[in-house]
């Protein structure tokens, strides 16, 4: 009676099968760990504790821009790089010489753009733009005394209507 010699364990199948379940599960988490540590998360507002605070002003702003019936109608042109934007409100107004249009990518504060837009008529700016944006953005255009904002996927077809909401 022959009976076959047992092969050493590093020769079985499935003692390697066991190890390599932990072993494939430790080295794929040490690759997680070397792509959180390289690709940390952007600080979106870097001043996050005075945004906070400031929360109830922009409020009032919001309000006063509501009440005077604000509204804007905003073209990016992808081809010159130019922004346009034409004020309206419902009270007779005076508009300032210059407006800050504010682009601000939802997580990537690198694609952010802050614009100065200088007045070319009584309502009407024009401002350049550093890069064409593409992704999701908040649009935010603001005086001393009203702000208005609007979430939107660029680029958009047409025009961008932003209104106190």
């Amino acid at each position: 009676m022959n009976t076959p010699a047992e092969r050493p364990w590093y020769r079985q199948f499935w003692v390697w099968f066991v190890i390599a379940i932990p072993a494939i599960a430790v080295v794929s988490s040490l690759h997680y760990v070397y792509l959180a540590v390289v690709n940390k998360d952007e600080v979106v507002s870097g001043d996050w504790y005075q945004d906070g605070k400031s929360i109830n002003e922009d409020f009032a702003r919001v309000d006063t821009a509501r009440a005077l019936g604000v509204h804007a109608r905003i073209i990016l042109d992808d081809l010159t790089g130019e922004a346009l934007v034409s004020l309206d409100s419902s009270s007779n107004r005076q508009w300032p010489a210059s407006l800050t249009l504010r682009l601000n990518h939802t997580t990537l504060a690198a694609r952010d753009q802050n614009l100065l837009l200088v007045a070319t008529a009584p309502g009407e700016y024009r401002g350049e733009l550093k890069q064409v944006p593409v992704g999701r953005y908040t649009l935010d255009i603001s005086t001393d005394a009203w702000h208005i904002s609007k979430d939107v996927t660029l680029p958009a077809p047409g025009t961008i209507d932003l209104a106190a909401q």
